[in-house]
């Protein structure tokens, strides 16, 4: 990395803000990736060490690829990605303690493996009684507005379910505590264009600071009561928040893209079939009935107007045109 890095952005630029806001959510709020190390009772250990040699190698690729960027450009990628961790930890966040994703839906990070190999940053499960199968979301989110990078995505998913190549490697179940690889996990692109992102951010961020000064004992009681009110307002906003509404319709429109093509395609060695698809489409439809009142705001509507949402169901709907 250059020299150059975030501390030569002016001070009061909203550039530093964001950057400063994504560095106190993911030091508060993140949860490391798993460790490869912890599946060494499913897998042998001299095949963790290789994945952990691919990993090495893809990283030390990508410095190389970046190595001769300007720092203008370098220090662009690294607020991109730091806005993107801030903004998987902000969703994971809110699926778990807010139901974004409604309230029978787990939250689990991938390893470093399944990240940089199957393109997972995380996986969602949906604890739906004794259904015979697991239903779950490989999640993979994004904040970039250029419309070959997401096309990009989203063919390669399709790619994944008619080549049989849907697999997260390195899975912990949140539901059933099962360990180790999982196939057939239907993938979605979700995400927002950045200022929509870094509105998200700042909000979260906000909520951050103030629960801190609500802990601080050097605090005066009356700040401490003012701080609560605001505490309440923040936690509000982001339960509302229409960020919610944009991830469960861009993960619609894809499940829907899926049937379509699969069903097009007619092909019996396809391992994925429609009826696997459809209670995933029936779990995102539930949830937006719930979701409703959020939908209908002001806010929803305005935040459709989002590049990324709106790239998403274009390439969507060019695949099945």
């Amino acid at each position: 990395m250059s020299e150059h890095t975030t501390n030569d952005i002016d001070r009061f630029s909203p550039a530093k803000v964001v950057s400063e806001n994504c560095d106190l959510i993911i030091n508060n709020k993140s949860t490391p990736r798993p460790n490869l190390d912890d599946f060494s009772d499913t897998f042998p250990q001299s095949e963790i060490h290789r994945d952990q040699k691919t990993v090495i190698e893809i990283k030390k690729m990508f410095e190389d690829k970046y190595r001769h960027k300007s720092p203008e450009e370098l220090e662009k990628l690294f607020h991109s990605k730091k806005r993107s961790e801030a903004l998987e930890v902000i969703i994971a966040d809110q699926i778990e303690l807010n139901d974004w994703f409604g309230g029978n839906s787990l939250f689990s990070r991938t390893t470093d493996y399944d990240d940089y190999i199957n393109h997972t940053d995380a996986v969602v499960e949906f604890d739906i009684g004794d259904h015979p199968d697991k239903l779950a979301l490989a999640i993979d989110s994004t904040s970039h507005t250029d419309l070959v990078f997401i096309e990009d995505k989203i063919n390669r998913n399709v790619s994944k379910i008619l080549n049989n190549s849907l697999q997260i490697k390195y899975f912990k179940s949140q539901i059933d505590g099962y360990q180790g690889p999982i196939k057939d996990v239907i993938p979605v692109v979700i995400g927002l264009e950045a200022g929509n992102t870094n509105d998200l951010i700042d909000n979260f961020a906000a909520l951050i600071k103030v629960q801190k000064k609500i802990n601080d004992p050097t605090i005066s009681s009356d700040s401490k009561t003012t701080a609560r009110a605001v505490l309440a307002s923040l936690r509000e906003r982001i339960v509302s928040n229409p960020a919610q509404i944009i991830f469960l319709r861009e993960i619609q429109v894809q499940l829907e893209m899926y049937q379509k093509i699969i069903k097009k395609e007619n092909n019996p060695d396809i391992f994925v079939k429609p009826s696997d698809i459809t209670p995933l489409q029936n779990i995102i439809s539930d949830i937006l009935e719930q979701k409703k009142p959020i939908e209908q705001s002001t806010d929803t509507l305005l935040l459709k107007k989002d590049a990324v949402y709106n790239m998403i169901n274009y390439v969507c709907k060019k695949e099945i045109s």
